[in-house]
């Protein structure tokens, strides 16, 4: 078994290139932290423009989403459009993640936020998680 993650964890560095992107895909929070005190660039986007935050809510990392959120990162924005202009809600709500997207509705994200296709992070949601929100 650890031979496979090992095996998907460079996978995944090489198609991001970005150990802060992988570790949030693999849900590593002391990693996380420690990247972000080493001066990670949360600028980084993956291929279709995926933030950090996006790829914690699209994951259900739940716990390094609370913590992007509470930290005060001026780079963390809960509004941000990815190249299909799906935000992070988005991601949370098409998972069925309502923990997440509690937590991003709290913080400012919009409900009524429309992506490339006029979807908004209620039309993709899975039926449980808007029940929740």
């Amino acid at each position: 078994m650890r031979v496979h993650v090992r095996r998907t964890a460079v996978y995944f560095l090489i198609v991001i290139k970005s150990p802060l992107l992988v570790t949030c895909i693999a849900g590593n929070l002391e990693a996380l932290q420690l990247l972000l005190a080493e001066g990670a660039n949360l600028a980084l986007k993956n291929e279709i423009g995926d933030s950090a935050l996006h790829l914690c809510c699209l994951w259900g990392r739940s716990d390094m989403v609370k913590y992007l959120l509470d930290s005060k990162i001026s780079l963390i924005n809960v509004r941000e459009q990815n190249c299909l202009g799906n935000t992070p809600l988005h991601k949370a709500c098409a998972k069925g993640y309502s923990e997440i997207a509690t937590m991003l509705t709290l913080k400012g994200a919009s409900l009524l936020a429309v992506n490339n296709e006029g979807q908004t992070p209620v039309d993709v949601s899975a039926p449980e998680c808007i029940k929740r929100i």
